[in-house]
Formats: structure tokens, C-alpha cells, sequence
């Protein structure tokens, strides 16, 4: 089985954004303690959680993120009973862009990323970053690691969906990712932390392995239909994946 290319979820896969949410959190909850210390900051902070996972954005896209975001920070001050906080819409913006700075600058690839990314390049191997979600958070935080000069091509799902297009899981994504470096379903990986947007989504477009990265250690649901190819604890352990697949199969790819 020849492999020509791999495909990359990018949030807790490439980096670890639920840790950097929870160190952005932290600054919130202290900001709020120090502007209202009559509000419950944790309690604050978990009502916006609820929120954010609900809705992240404008489903309609008529209020920008930001706004949005920040929109949901006065929501959770108000459910703590300041309605009529003084300069509350200031404060919601300060809480906001103290989350946005704050979990920007703990966004970073993790460990062994660019070495894998230099392997694969090594053995002609393309890549593909598909990622899910707004394409101005997206953007931000690609940016924010420079993910373009390790990886070029990239796929942004809110993108897709601006553009007529789903996101994963729909096989069309991963169909154009296939364009993108010019292999075929059968000769394409995707490795993702989501089981359902990427296992299901590149099992369902017929990549030849969807390898799941499982930190957590969690199990795959007995009525789960697309069972991954290979299970990992980091996004590293794909080279030594890789490597025993390239040589049981001994059709190394040729740089052209």
C-alpha cells in the first residue's frame, strides 16, 4: 500500500488547545476576581464554557467573533447577577481579549511536530492541515505557530462552509485534500483527536488509515462504526507507524 500523503487535524493534535483554553481561563478568573470580587470567577467562567461550547460563534455570521465572543462574556456576568454592572460592556470585552491574548500565546506546536513534519518531507510524503471551525480563530491561531512554513496547504472548515462546502466529517474535504497534493483516497492518512469528525470523516472518505490520538486513554464506544486504523498517545508516535507500513510494503516514495 503506497502512501503519499498525510492529513492533520490541527487543535490537540498538532497543539494542544484545550491547554491553552485552560491557562486563558485562569487569567480570566483573575481578572474578574480583581475588577468584581463579589462575583463567583469560577462560576463565571464555567457559565461561559457552557456558552462557548453551545454556540462558539454567530451561526448566522452577522455578529463578527469577537463581538460574538465577548457578547458571551457579558451573558455570563449578567447570569451572576450583574445586569447593571458599571462599564459591564468594557469589562466583557477586557475578559474576552485577556482569553484570546492569553491562550494565543500558549498555543504551540507540540513536541516532535517538526521533526515528523521534516521525516515526512524526507520520504516525499505530502501533507494537509484540515481543520475545523471559524476561519478567523483558525487563521489566528495557525498563524500564531506559523503553521504554513511547515505545512502549506491547509483547510479551514468554516472556510469550506463560506464556500458552499461542508467540513469534516464530510468526505469532500478530504477529497480536496487528496487534490491538493495529488494522491488518491487509498494512498492517504489522516490523524486527528476527534472520532467523529476525523476518524469517521477520513474512514467515510476511504483514506487508507485514520489514526486516532487518544491521550486520555479513552475507549472507542461499542456502537462506534469506524474504528481506527491505529491508536496513539501523541501525534509523534505516526512516524514509527509510518515507517513499519513504508517498509512491509517497500515502495518508498521518490522525490521528484
Amino acid at each position: 500500500m503506497a502512501i503519499k500523503a498525510v492529513f492533520f487535524d490541527f487543535d490537540d493534535t498538532l497543539v494542544l488547545t484545550k491547554q491553552a483554553d485552560e491557562k486563558a481561563f485562569l487569567q480570566v478568573r483573575e481578572l474578574a476576581r480583581r475588577a468584581l470580587p463579589e462575583v463567583d470567577a469560577l462560576a463565571l467562567v464555567e457559565d461561559f464554557k457552557t456558552r462557548f461550547t453551545a454556540l462558539p460563534w454567530d451561526p448566522s455570521n452577522k455578529v463578527g467573533v469577537d463581538d460574538w465572543r465577548a457578547g458571551l462574556w457579558l451573558q455570563a456576568l449578567q447570569d451572576q447577577g450583574q445586569e447593571r454592572v458599571e462599564g459591564g460592556q468594557q469589562l466583557s470585552q477586557r475578559l474576552y481579549t485577556c482569553f484570546k491574548s492569553t491562550r494565543l500565546q500558549h498555543i504551540r506546536l507540540e513536541h516532535g511536530v517538526e521533526e515528523l513534519v521534516a521525516w515526512l518531507q524526507h520520504k516525499c510524503i505530502g501533507m494537509v492541515v484540515i481543520t475545523n471551525g471559524h476561519p478567523e480563530v483558525q487563521r489566528g491561531k495557525l498563524a500564531a505557530v506559523q503553521m504554513e512554513r511547515h505545512i502549506p496547504h491547509i483547510l479551514v472548515g468554516g472556510e469550506e462552509i463560506l464556500q458552499g462546502r461542508p467540513e469534516k466529517p464530510a468526505a469532500s474535504i478530504f477529497l480536496r485534500a487528496c487534490g491538493l497534493v495529488g494522491c488518491q483516497p487509498h494512498e492517504a492518512w489522516h490523524i486527528g483527536d476527534n472520532l467523529s469528525s476525523d476518524i469517521r470523516g477520513a474512514s467515510g472518505a476511504g483514506l487508507a488509515g485514520a489514526v486516532w490520538v487518544n491521550a486520555a486513554g479513552r475507549r472507542v464506544p461499542p456502537d462506534f462504526a469506524w474504528p481506527p486504523s491505529h491508536t496513539v498517545a501523541h501525534v509523534s508516535e505516526l512516524q514509527s507507524i509510518l515507517e513499519d507500513v513504508l517498509h512491509q510494503d517497500r515502495k518508498v516514495p521518490v522525490c521528484r
